[in-house]
């Protein structure tokens, strides 16, 4: 799943807090209060056509996780898909 992530990975707590995620072993370590089975069960049943978009990526789960097109260079001829934030609690 860590693959999936653009660090650092912004996650915004339902107390309203705000954490950095720097790296996949930190990640992997708050993995499961991060991505819980009810926003895994809203991600899998997401429907392509009900995704929010705006100029900073695409809304998942309502809103629970953020994906962004992410630039290898300066061309950007392919932005490759990453999760670049979550909301704790959204789903």
């Amino acid at each position: 799943m860590a693959d999936l992530v653009s660090f650092p990975l912004r996650v915004h707590a339902e107390d309203g807090t705000l954490r950095r995620f720097i790296g996949q072993t930190q990640f992997a370590i708050d993995y499961p209060t991060l991505f819980t089975p009810p926003i895994q069960a809203t991600l899998l049943q997401q429907a392509v056509s009900e995704i929010q978009r705006s100029v900073r990526g695409a809304a998942l789960a309502g809103g629970a996780v953020w994906v962004a097109g992410l630039c290898a260079d300066l061309q950007c001829a392919q932005p490759t898909p990453k999760i670049v934030a979550v909301h704790v609690g959204k789903a």
